[in-house]
């Protein structure tokens, strides 16, 4: 009974687990980390009865590492965490000035928890994938399932994107956007799945090959038709098509590269085994067939997206590298114990020099990610985690002489590498479903190398053993496991949603009952206590109350679990000021604007102070360099300077030599109608600019506009064509241009430009009358 229940659980979380989005939300989390753990324990009190568990490769540094992600969430005395971590010692006691004692190695435990039950869970799938799958039919069974799924979501997922309404399913919206595919809110993480599963397809299309019959063309088609492998070779080879095409037509670059790879990875295997072969040719053949079904559906979209890896320069666009390279960084500080699995989101900030506020959760390089939270000790017990379930595979399949085990091992190290491969650019591994069928390809990779599928024996030959060592233990600390994880998740669930309630009274808290607002983030704080920001919506609710002692005790709560949050710091900083410590609330300012360096709302909140207190140059001078940081924000910092009581000198000052600063301080001064500085400024930067600093069209365009209705139609001639020596293919700009001729009575140049707007735009037929009329 057990053992049925919890096969049948297995194969529901290999099918639920990419149909629930990918499982990248806490409902979908839990479903699949509790199940995970359950399926494993029921494993476990099956094999206590039975005494037949089977020796899992790797388990040692699975345990390792899992108990490592586990002991960074420990409270350490602030002398043992400076030796582990001196910079996250830093983090931890210099907000503090020397009175906090304990400190943790993971920066931000919150995810710290969330993030190790994801690595139980996938622990638990691979412990459960090696045992279930060591008896042949149980291994059968699994595979047909996934064989089903697989394509049948693929199908979905084509539909989908043939009838896309802009909602997955057709009926759930992207509220936080996306760029969706198939039931995943990325498209990325759709093809980070089916390039582990290809593979997979491929395998079994090769096994089900029919056999060759020598004998008339006739005789030949006849055997072939009457073959019961036919129609499976034909089944997984069109499956195995629909798998490619829509990882094609995802327009994922990296699921496209490691697809390619995953073909030639198999390749190499067959052929290192068995020598050039008409299965080789056969791979080939296949790779071509998807070129060809990818050309129906049109191949433009696929280059344009490749081009797009590019910019007009010739450089590698995109924000991956200037990611990784901030993200180098932090693992040089944090290079022996990392800064704690989850915490990336929330050190990351410290390290960025990004523009720009889109918040970074991941570093977009499953490698780069775990060496920054897992530092060293983490990356080499993984590392060590990996090599020890391949090397045994590989050492158990070289004595297999069954096709069908051969071929699935090759085809799950194939798929395997090719995961490894796209998480060099994306974080696959970070997401539950992809995550769930990681694991599920490594247990695969044991089970297919050891397990027997002829003759009658039932357990695999190489991996049985009669006595596991602490077995008892073992299901107790996984109904632990069980009973945290529900506790976790659970409050995570109902914090979410009192803290939701809290930030709509919050919006409108003069019209709110305090009382009503400190209840609701009392209930979000009792049931997710590790949670920081709750920790801090308390303190909100104290202050509006006068409370300021309460509101530091908690405030300084929420900067324990998160010491990198400059929010925190900062107002932990005005507190002080209230109290009457102007040297610690400075002191606090400074160092919370330190903390997050790429968030230039907290350089305003520590220049606003300086401005206050009448230090006038450290302000200047800190809002120039907030300005070189976000130019797109230097009518915000204007804003800030006038409010402060600065003169026009200090604000001139204050606004670097680049192109948008000086763009958006004319668009001010132009506003406040002081049009010959507005010029000035707008010709400054014009002069200084490039098109890598976001020159366009536009702003010649929008500057010859305003030069123009000042009478100054001779500066106006001067930038535009100034605009085409950079810009020569823009009609916009020739017609414009024409016009300012054409007004300034130089016939024969303005017909010259709108000869150019006309070639560069044959829609501007109107223009042939115009140029008929001059030149008579």
């Amino acid at each position: 009974m057990i053992d049925r229940l919890g096969i049948r659980l297995y194969i529901f979380l290999l099918v639920t687990s990419p149909l629930l989005f990918g499982t990248v939300e806490h409902w979908s989390e839990l479903i699949m980390e509790f199940l995970s753990i359950f399926v494993a324990f029921l494993i476990l009190m099956e094999k206590k009865r039975e005494n037949t568990l089977i020796k899992t490769p790797g388990l040692l540094f699975l345990l390792l590492f899992l108990s490592y992600a586990l002991f960074q969430l420990l409270p350490l005395p602030v002398s043992v965490l400076k030796i582990l971590s001196h910079r996250g010692f830093e983090f931890y006691t210099t907000p503090f000035q020397g009175e906090i004692k304990w400190g943790r190695l993971n920066l931000y435990p919150h995810g710290g928890v969330h993030e190790a039950f994801r690595f139980i869970a996938y622990g638990a799938f691979y412990f459960s994938t090696v045992q279930l799958l060591s008896e042949r039919e149980r291994f059968n069974r699994v595979i047909r399932t996934v064989m089903i799924f697989i394509p049948l979501l693929v199908l979905f997922s084509i539909i989908q994107y043939l009838l896309w309404n802009g909602k997955i399913y057709w009926l759930r919206p992207l509220t936080l956007g996306g760029t969706p595919f198939g039931p995943y809110v990325n498209r990325n993480h759709y093809a980070g799945l089916m390039e582990m599963v290809f593979p997979l397809v491929v395998a079994l299309f090769l096994y089900y090959r029919p056999a060759v019959v020598y004998g008339s063309f006739r005789e030949r088609i006849a055997d072939l038709i009457g073959q019961a492998r036919t129609n499976l070779h034909l089944l997984y080879g069109f499956s195995g098509l629909l798998i490619a095409v829509s990882v094609f037509l995802s327009l994922s670059r990296g699921g496209i590269i490691s697809l390619s790879l995953s073909m030639v990875a198999f390749g190499v295997f067959l052929i290192l085994r068995e020598g050039p072969t008409r299965k080789s040719v056969l791979i080939m053949l296949f790779f071509l067939a998807v070129l060809v079904a990818v050309g129906w559906f049109g191949w433009d979209p696929i280059f344009e997206r490749f081009e797009k890896i590019r910019n007009p320069s010739g450089e590698i666009s995109g924000l991956r590298l200037p990611l990784w390279r901030d993200s180098l960084q932090g693992i040089r500080d944090f290079f022996l114990t990392g800064t704690g699995f989850g915490s990336f989101r929330y050190v990351y900030p410290h390290y960025r020099t990004i523009s720009g506020d889109r918040i970074a959760a991941h570093a977009h390089n499953d490698i780069i990610e775990l060496l920054f939270e897992g530092g060293l000790i983490g990356f080499v017990l993984f590392a060590g985690f990996l090599f020890s379930v391949v090397k045994t595979g590989f050492r158990n399949v070289q004595k297999r002489k069954d096709p069908y085990a051969v071929y699935l091992f090759y085809g799950g190290i194939s798929g395997l590498f090719a995961i490894l491969v796209h998480s060099i650019t994306d974080f696959n591994l970070h997401i539950g479903a992809n995550g769930l069928y990681f694991s599920f390809i490594l247990g695969l990779l044991v089970s297919s190398s050891s397990t027997r599928f002829q003759g009658g024996e039932r357990l695999s030959p190489l991996l049985g053993i009669k006595k596991w060592v602490k077995h008892r233990l073992a299901i107790a600390t996984m109904g632990v496991f069980l009973i945290s994880v529900l506790i976790v998740k659970l409050g995570a669930l109902y914090g979410g949603y009192h803290f939701s309630a809290f930030s709509k009274i919050y919006k409108d808290v003069k019209g709110a009952d305090v009382t009503l607002l400190k209840r609701e983030i009392r209930k979000a704080l009792i049931a997710d206590p590790l949670e920081p920001k709750y920790y801090f919506g308390f303190a909100q609710s104290l202050l509006l109350e006068g409370d300021t002692r309460s509101a530091i005790r908690f405030l300084k709560r929420a900067i324990i679990l998160n010491p990198i949050n400059g929010e925190y710091i900062q107002l932990l900083g005005k507190i002080y000021m209230i109290k009457g410590d102007l040297k610690r609330g400075e002191s606090l300012l400074r160092l919370g604007m330190d903390a997050e360096p790429s968030r230039v709302d907290l350089l305003k909140n520590y220049a606003s102070y300086l401005l206050k207190e009448g230090r006038k140059e450290e302000g200047v001078s800190l809002i120039k360099r907030g300005i070189i940081k976000a130019p797109e924000k230097t009518r915000e910092f204007i804003s800030l300077m006038i409010l402060s009581g600065l003169g026009e000198g200090d604000i001139v000052r204050a606004i670097p030599e680049r192109f948008l600063p000086l763009y958006l301080y004319g668009d001010y001064l132009r506003e406040t109608e002081r049009q010959e500085a507005a010029k000035e400024a707008y010709l400054r930067a014009l002069s200084v600019g490039t098109k890598g600093e976001g020159l366009r069209p536009h702003h010649y365009l929008r500057v010859a506009s305003f030069l123009k209705k000042m009478g100054d139609v001779e500066s106006a001639i001067i930038v535009l064509n100034d605009a085409l020596k950079t810009m020569p293919d823009v009609a916009g700009i020739h017609l414009t241009l024409g016009r300012l001729y054409e007004e300034a009575g130089i016939s024969y140049r303005a017909v010259e430009e709108y000869r150019k707007a006309l070639l560069l735009d044959p829609r501007m037929g109107y223009l042939k009358k115009r140029i008929d009329k001059l030149e008579k």
